[in-house]
This record gives structure tokens, C-alpha cells and sequence, in this order.
């Protein structure tokens, strides 16, 4: 609640309002998307049930899940890894031979 306090205070009535016309768009939109993420966060953590260790059962969850939801998403950003080089076969079949390949005799003979 009060991440969403610091990020936004619009003007309605202020001296920025008379003179501005419309919105003024200085929040990024992760910015915003983070505010209302943490805002439903704190709802639902406000709303748990249950005995203090119940409670704190529940919140052990919520942060395995987050964090594995997080070592998902570093995965899906990291770029894939190199894999094995393919077999020299591959490459010759391709027409990339070393020295007289294929393609290159092809090429020059038309």
C-alpha cells in the first residue's frame, strides 16, 4: 500500500491539473504492474486463515513457489546453450567438405 502511494498521487485538483490536458503518463507500465502484483500480494496475505503456524505454512508455500517460479523465468531469459558440434557427416552432406566439396564443383561447373 504504500509502494502505491510513493508511485502515484495524481493531481485532480492541483496546479498541474488546470494547465495540463490529460494524463500525464510518468510511471512505467512495470512499474504499475509491480505496484498492483505487490497490492494483491499484501491482500492475500492479509487474508490467510488458520492458526499462526497454519499461517506460516501457507506463506512457506507461497515462497517456494515464488522462487521457483524466479529460477523458471532467470532459465527462460538465459540464452540456450551450445550444443554438441554436429557430426562430420552432417556437415558433408550439407556440401560443406573440406578441400573439392560438392557444392563448390557444382558451382563451378554450372
Amino acid at each position: 500500500a504504500e509502494l502505491r502511494r510513493r508511485l502515484y498521487r495524481p493531481e485532480v485538483f492541483g496546479s498541474k491539473a488546470l494547465t495540463a490536458v490529460g494524463v500525464e503518463d510518468d510511471i512505467s507500465e512495470t512499474a504499475l504492474r509491480v505496484a498492483q502484483r505487490l497490492s494483491d500480494t499484501e491482500i492475500s496475505l492479509e487474508a490467510l486463515e488458520g492458526t499462526a503456524e497454519e499461517q506460516l505454512e501457507q506463506l512457506r508455500a507461497r515462497h517456494r513457489q515464488n522462487l521457483a517460479s524466479l529460477q523458471q523465468l532467470q532459465q527462460d531469459l538465459l540464452p540456450p546453450l551450445p550444443g554438441p558440434p554436429p557430426p562430420a557427416s552432417s556437415l558433408l552432406s550439407l556440401g560443406w567438405g573440406f578441400g573439392g566439396s560438392s557444392s563448390s564443383s557444382a558451382a563451378a561447373g554450372g
